[in-house]
């Protein structure tokens, strides 16, 4: 049996939903869910694989070509000792790898796209692969991660291209 891989979530009907992450009329964050999914025994939760479910990137990008990503739990609504010092330790070693491969979270990089800065991020913290869930009663996939992080650049850079038009059509 193989063990635990550390994946992204991703949903291929809706890559992203920006409606709840747009912030003003120039910027534009979302979360990039992170799971610890055995892919031989996908119901097996073990604490480990739990903690990975509470984690994501959180991705930033303004329509001037600026990207921030950022390593982050998320979501917690409700933990004990041990399960937040799984979290914290995952957190940790996530931000080693990144260091270590040359990658810095929370950085603003500026000229950069989405794109680029995703690949660079995933392939520093050694994701491959991406579970995409197709909805209820659906048996989820497994693709490689780029498949995935071009869906979820693309729907970025239409975001970002529509508020782009909209100030462009303002100052008019």
């Amino acid at each position: 049996m193989s063990k635990p891989e550390l994946m992204i979530a991703a949903w291929p009907a809706n890559p992203i939903n920006m409606n709840d992450h747009s912030y003003g009329d120039e910027t534009v964050a979302y979360k990039v869910y992170l799971r610890n999914i055995n892919p031989d025994d996908k119901w097996s939760l073990n604490e480990d694989e739990r903690a990975a479910n509470d984690l994501g990137l959180y991705v930033w990008a303004h329509i001037d070509g600026t990207v921030s990503i950022d390593v982050r739990a998320m979501e917690i609504h409700s933990a004990n000792v041990k399960e937040l010092e799984a979290r914290v330790k995952l957190l940790k070693v996530l931000a080693r790898k990144a260091e270590r491969a040359g990658f810095d979270f929370h950085s603003f990089k500026r000229d950069a796209s989405v794109y680029e800065e995703l690949v660079k991020c995933i392939d520093a913290i050694g994701i491959r692969r991406a579970v995409q869930y197709h909805g209820i009663s659906q048996p989820e996939t497994f693709v490689n991660v780029s498949i995935a992080i071009k869906r979820i650049a693309d729907a970025f850079d239409a975001q970002l291209e529509r508020m782009r038009q909209r100030k462009q059509r303002s100052a008019a």
